[in-house]
């Protein structure tokens, strides 16, 4: 690649632990000098309010988002750079292998990239082509994403209330959701692996914050008049993250209930503030009110 040119920025989202933070740079550092230009996210937290402006200072042309416990293979930038150029794609998908302790080594993850349902698309395809499954294809976040700069700018310029959703839940889902043309490469291009102590963005979400972007992602979809076409990934999604929000009450042993519409503690809401947080099944499921 051109040396005077990176054709690849790596943004290195915030790590809560300084040692895995090198570990991820090392391996983005064993790529070839000049493939990547690489920009660290001071902010905290998991928006993307700091994205539009580092997206002026990245000289890639592509972006990757670095996140916590997600540590590149040694070839990835260049097959995700030269698999985007060959597609003209916004967004390239990709697989990945996540550390079994068990074991002791990494196993290929489904969840990371649905193998067998993408390769029963085209190359590259739309939310058309796949309305009912969207959000199935990939992992929620942006860890086995890679993005033309170009359309990153252009979601945040066109749709302001994607400003507002999180890295980790609901900005990955809503730029599938928009994009014109993705790609994918059904090999395995990162490796996770949590170790003691640490979280991932994902992790650090609060069960309130996390059903709160999944309003929020609702709202964008009907703003875009997309939600009509993609109630049924919307629906699975939904469900799927507010049980993550339940598993989290539990592990605070707050006893928890799900009924008719509405997730709650003894406490008040699941968060145990001073009001009841209500999640409307019959909101997401039968329309707006």
């Amino acid at each position: 690649m051109d040396k005077n040119q990176a054709k690849v920025t790596v943004l290195v989202l915030p790590f809560s632990c300084e040692e895995n933070r090198q570990r991820a740079l090392d391996c983005v550092r064993e790529q070839s000098p000049e493939d990547a230009q690489i920009l660290c996210v001071k902010e905290s937290g998991s928006g993307v309010s700091a994205l539009a402006d580092l997206l002026e200072e990245a000289s890639g042309d592509y972006i990757y988002l670095l996140q916590e416990h997600y540590y590149p293979e040694k070839n990835m930038l260049e097959q995700c750079f030269l698999r985007a150029r060959e597609d003209n794609a916004d967004i390239v998908l990709f697989g990945g292998k996540k550390y079994n302790r068990k074991k002791d080594e990494f196993d290929t993850a489904e969840d990371v990239l649905a193998t067998k349902l993408v390769k029963s698309l085209p190359r590259p395809f739309s939310r058309r082509n796949v309305p009912d499954r969207l959000f199935s294809l990939s992992a929620p976040d942006t860890n086995a994403k890679f993005f033309r700069k170009d359309f990153l700018r252009k979601l945040l310029r066109e749709h302001k209330r994607a400003c507002g959703l999180s890295l980790a839940v609901g900005f990955p889902s809503a730029a599938l959701a928009l994009a014109e043309r993705v790609s994918y490469i059904d090999e395995p291009l990162m490796r996770y692996r949590v170790f003691p102590g640490t979280g991932s963005l994902n992790d650090r979400l609060s069960a309130s914050e996390r059903i709160d972007l999944l309003e929020d992602l609702y709202d964008l979809l009907w703003a875009e008049g997309l939600f009509v076409e993609m109630e049924k990934t919307f629906v699975s999604f939904a469900l799927t993250e507010i049980g993550k929000a339940v598993n989290a009450c539990r592990d605070r042993d707050v006893p928890v209930a799900v009924c008719r519409g509405t997730v709650s503690t003894e406490h008040g809401d699941i968060q145990g503030h001073d009001r009841q947080h209500r999640i409307r099944f019959g909101h997401f499921l039968g329309g707006r009110e």
